[in-house]
């Protein structure tokens, strides 16, 4: 038991370090097509390509708080969530305790 509290603590530490380096790439993402929006003479935002994308780290976060506490593994907590959301709920509704 204490080995498998070791290796889910070492996933979260995975997972926030992966979650800062995805936030840092949107970041750069975002800049990129401003500059070239702005150099197309175009005035677009990328507040839903960020907004979507920040969804998804913040699922997976989710995903990963919810596997340390369930000790099921994201990949089948996702796969859950897939047949939750197709009978119309979602697995954060399901985990509320």
């Amino acid at each position: 038991m204490v080995r498998f509290n070791q290796d889910m603590h070492s996933a979260v530490g995975v997972v926030e370090r992966s979650t800062a380096r995805m936030s840092e790439a949107v970041a750069k993402l975002r800049e990129g097509f401003e500059t070239l929006a702005k150099a197309a003479g175009l005035a677009m935002t990328l507040d839903a390509v960020v907004g979507k994308v920040q969804d998804m780290i913040s699922a997976g976060a989710g995903f990963a708080d919810l596997s340390i506490r369930t000790g099921i593994a994201v990949e089948t907590l996702s796969r859950f969530d897939k047949v939750a959301k197709l009978s119309g709920t979602s697995m954060e509704e399901i985990a509320e305790p």
